[in-house]
């Protein structure tokens, strides 16, 4: 009996069924089990323990009883409400230093206590929340699903979370998951409300981002296919099934080789290297009709997966238009160079008086017409070689040769021409110094160079050609006087049929500058050439220039190809 009376004050002075009592509970059972193998007699040390323990329970001190049974349960009881009473202090200080606003709510949606988070959180302090209605903060529209929610969390032995957004004191809304449990002993329902408004936003934007890269991959002209790692179709664009005549859901699943025939069903490495190693290739539409298609691949990652982008792009009208190109510089190998040669010849002879003297005027003439078709020729030979050389079919055959033979050769090719306009070509030799490269390619450009030089320098000026070698390049520079390239042609003057104009026609067109002064007309291909020559031995090709001051042009070859 006085057992039960000790745990009579404990559930009393706890406030009920709480941890405390529990405890406290816990520890007077162990003692029962004491008093029940105790000697009789002791009613006096039991009334003594039960005021004790109401003394604990209240935080009052008290004086332990002396060493004994008794004693040592009031020290247990003791120590263990210090240790008790600490942790809700602790418990306190968690909850009014939260980030979260943590709250309680009564069954009549009244809020009960609220955490000082509310301020910075909500905007609002926590008294001024203390017996208002917790639907007064909901957004109207969440207003409803938030209260059934309420409801439902009241119902529940479990925690339950939803979302909803709530008012500011601001006016301003504020995304918020809460995390909500009934307590049945307290009939209040004990809330955690968590700030996801960043969350809510990222959310947003990444499905604008996604909604946005739907819209492009729909829009795009070209076809395009994702598959995985095995090859199967997974995702296609209305570019695709136009050019293939498929919807959609034919071909999802399928595996590329469905429609990409000539490329091999492979999975993971496989597939991938196939794919790389046939970027033209042949699509086969619904009705059987072979399209020729450029491939090209992209590894992407979709829910940490591999995937591959394919884009196709439907090259049959430019295969129409290489056969065209084809066919034209066909023409103009055989049908036109031909009848030109035929023509110079005759021009030559008709000059040297071989078919009888010409007075001054039709001497004049001929000599004019020998310029313009041996230019014609050049012309064709030029557009022959750049074709050549774009499609691989220009041969190179590098192998060591002298700097100093290169340079002596090309000076010597330009040497009238520069004696007529009064130029001299400098040129500081350089012993032993060898470079790999296919000679007679190497002296066109370094004759192209000097001739632009001589073309576009004064009379009376000079030319410096110098060659360096650096670690493993060796760079040539052929640097003239003349009235210098501006800055926006620069890069230009390497694409075919770019000149820099006159100063006295500004205008940026190959005719007209030849038509302003006939002694500088060229192809507009030289330079183009120059290029690709370069490019070919591994090299690169490039001007410095500032306007009236001159130029320099340089290129840079590896010592090994």
């Amino acid at each position: 009996m006085l057992v039960l009376q000790l745990l009579a004050v404990v559930f009393a002075l706890s406030g009920g069924p709480s941890p405390l009592f529990v405890a406290c509970g816990t520890l007077s059972l162990i003692a029962l089990v004491f008093f029940l193998n105790a000697e009789r007699g002791q009613e006096k040390k039991i009334e003594q323990l039960s005021q004790s323990v109401a003394k604990i329970v209240q935080n009052k001190k008290f004086t332990s009883s002396g060493v004994s049974e008794f004693a040592q349960i009031d020290n247990l009881l003791k120590q263990f409400c210090s240790d008790f009473n600490e942790f809700q202090l602790k418990e306190v200080a968690l909850i009014n230093n939260a980030v979260d606003v943590i709250c309680s709510i009564g069954p009549d949606n009244i809020f009960r206590s609220v955490n000082p988070a509310a301020k910075k959180v909500w905007g609002y302090d926590p008294q001024d929340l203390l017996g208002r209605n917790f639907s007064d903060l909901i957004i109207e529209d969440d207003r409803e699903r938030s209260l059934a929610s309420l409801l439902g969390a009241e119902k529940s032995v479990d925690t339950l979370s939803f979302e909803n957004r709530i008012k500011r004191k601001d006016g301003t809304a504020l995304h918020v998951l809460w995390s909500a449990h009934w307590s049945v002993a307290d009939q209040t329902l004990f809330c955690v409300a968590h700030d996801i408004t960043a969350r809510k936003q990222a959310e947003k934007m990444l499905e604008e981002s996604e909604r946005r890269i739907r819209q492009i991959f729909e829009a795009m002209p070209v076809g395009l296919l994702v598959t995985n790692r095995l090859s199967y179709i997974e995702v296609s664009n209305p570019a695709f099934c136009k050019m293939t005549g498929y919807v959609q859901e034919e071909i999802i699943g399928k595996q590329i080789s469905f429609v990409l025939t000539d490329l091999k069903a492979a999975a993971g490495e496989d597939f991938a290297k196939a794919l790389s190693t046939q970027p033209d290739t042949r699509l086969l539409s619904k009705e059987g009709r072979y399209i020729s298609v450029h491939l090209s691949t992209s590894d992407i990652s979709m829910s940490g997966n591999k995937k591959y982008l394919i884009v196709l792009l439907d090259i049959t009208e430019r295969e129409k238009l290489e056969q065209l190109k084809s066919e034209f510089f066909a023409m103009v190998s055989h049908d036109l160079r031909s009848p030109l040669n035929s023509l110079l010849t005759a021009l030559e002879l008709l000059a040297d008086g071989t078919y009888g003297q010409l007075n001054a005027s039709g001497q004049e003439t001929t000599k004019r017409n020998v310029r313009e078709v041996d230019r014609l020729i050049r012309l064709v030979d030029e557009l022959l070689d750049i074709e050549k050389m774009k499609a691989g079919k220009f041969v190179v055959e590098p192998e060591n040769c002298f700097v100093d033979d290169l340079i002596e050769s090309s000076i010597g090719a330009v040497f009238d021409f520069a004696q007529r306009r009064s130029i001299a070509i400098n040129y500081t030799k350089n012993p032993g110094l060898k470079v790999y490269a296919d000679s007679s390619l190497l002296i066109r450009v370094i004759v192209n160079l000097l001739s632009n030089a001589v073309k576009f320098s004064p009379s009376g000026e000079s030319i410096t050609v110098q060659v360096r070698a650096i670690d493993h390049e060796t760079i040539f520079s052929v640097a003239d006087r003349g009235r210098g390239v501006p800055s926006e042609y620069q890069e230009r003057i390497f694409e075919q049929y770019e000149q820099v104009s006159s100063p006295r026609t500004e205008s940026t067109n190959s005719s007209a500058a030849m038509l302003a002064n006939p002694s500088k007309q060229g192809t507009g291909l030289g330079l183009p050439i120059c290029k690709l020559i370069i490019e070919q031995h591994g090299g690169k090709i490039w001007i410095d220039s500032e306007l009236g001051k001159g130029s320099t042009f340089s290129f840079l070859l590896p010592h090994r190809m």
